[in-house]
């Protein structure tokens, strides 16, 4: 046996013993993440406005009421402008005995540790790196948007693990899985809907994603997105139906017409610089900052043009997920009367789906660029991944 041979055994050995390690690496680094947060709020978990509405809300199903609070005219009636999914999972934690202001804290910690688990299988689908994989997992449970909405009784975390599991079993079924992989992807879409009504979004998001992605015939691809849109849409038309029954209105939303200036818009702009930066250096200079943002997002579209990503249909269901939030975010802005904060909270989503494909992007522009292990540019980029992430934990305890 020549040593080239053997060079190749030893390679692929090495790289199942790579893929093998991963899943309990990746399991255990969610399970301290999930441990940590839990310690961190041992005094209890962070409110936030929309909390103290969750939490009453569980606490009357648990009376048997069901999903009633009080409204603005200070009359105890039924909820129609929040969803009921979260405040559901924390009375489902009542019935166990917890509190449900207890519950909101096991449900954040466990989905501390299923978002991380995510976003690595998801990452390493696009590169089949677990070094990527490790390196978005640890991002997932170390940047300041995550650490922010998951120490706090919110419905983000659930509604951000509910979005990329469906377009995950969408991914799958674009890839020849089995029909059932559709069905759980627009039913898993359709409660996301039921956990933050933004996942309206994916409702036509994940059809368009089925017509242009799908390898089928067009009336085929036709037929699956309609099963798609008709099962996902379900819960959400199902809640409105009951709105409608009991309250008189649908989600208790006016609406006009209102498009947003772009002052309106740079707001967004300084809460994705507090994905890099800690707040009091972005509110110092603002314009240099986000300055830095656009030539940062430059460079990985120049990465995107130089690695090779057109092979993997997550990378795009990724990509049509961010488009969709997006635009419903503008559109919602142009429409809805209530104000929308481009916030942290608001802008989670898209720093997950931008995290997944920086990461991906990276990774599969030095696969293609064929580096050696030695090479100083890999130096440079161990500095480069140190430095985001110590940056990105700073930004976490001084943001």
């Amino acid at each position: 046996m020549n040593k080239s041979s053997v060079k190749v055994q030893y390679d692929a050995t090495a790289g199942l013993w790579s893929r093998n390690a991963l899943s309990p690496v990746v399991g255990a680094l969610a399970l301290l993440g999930s441990c940590m947060l839990l310690i961190s709020t041992r005094w209890g978990i962070g409110g936030y406005p929309d909390s103290l509405v969750y939490i009453g809300v569980a606490r009357s199903i648990l009376n048997g009421s069901g999903a009633r609070f009080f409204n603005n005219m200070g009359e105890f009636a039924p909820v129609t402008q929040y969803p009921p999914l979260y405040p559901s999972m924390m009375a489902a934690f009542g019935i166990m005995g917890f509190d449900p202001l207890i519950g909101s804290r096991w449900i954040s910690a466990l989905l501390f540790a299923g978002n991380a688990i995510l976003v690595a299988y998801i990452i390493y689908r696009i590169t089949l790196s677990p070094g990527a994989s490790l390196i978005g997992s640890f991002f997932a449970l170390s940047s300041f948007p995550m650490v922010y909405i998951h120490s706090k009784a919110m419905s983000e975390p659930l509604f951000i693990f509910l979005v990329f599991l469906g377009f995950s079993f969408l991914a799958l079924y674009l890839q020849g899985s089995r029909p059932s992989m559709l069905y759980l992807s627009a039913l898993t879409i359709g409660l996301s809907c039921l956990a933050r009504y933004v996942g309206i979004a994916f409702l036509l998001t994940g059809p368009v994603a089925i017509f242009c992605l799908g390898d089928r015939q067009w009336k085929e691809r036709l037929a699956d997105a309609s099963s798609f849109f008709i099962l996902a849409s379900f819960p959400l038309v199902s809640w409105v139906f009951r709105n409608l029954w009991l309250a008189g209105n649908a989600v208790n939303r006016t609406f006009g017409f209102h498009p947003p200036a772009i002052k309106d818009l740079l707001p967004s702009i300084d809460t994705m610089s507090l994905w890099l930066f800690p707040e009091g250096i972005v509110d110092s200079a603002p314009w240099l900052w986000r300055s830095i943002l656009a030539i940062v997002f430059l460079t990985l579209y120049w990465l995107a043009q130089k690695g090779n990503l057109s092979r993997s249909g997550y990378i795009h269901l990724v990509g049509f997920c961010l488009l969709g939030y997006g635009g419903f975010l503008l559109t919602s802005s142009s429409l809805n009367d209530q104000p929308l904060y481009f916030d942290t909270r608001t802008l989670a989503l898209p720093y997950v789906a931008i995290m997944i494909l920086t990461v991906s992007i990276t990774t599969n522009w030095l696969k293609a660029s064929r580096l050696e292990a030695k090479s100083w540019r890999w130096f440079i980029f161990d500095c480069l991944i140190i430095t985001v992430s110590a940056v990105q934990m700073s930004t976490e305890f001084y943001g």
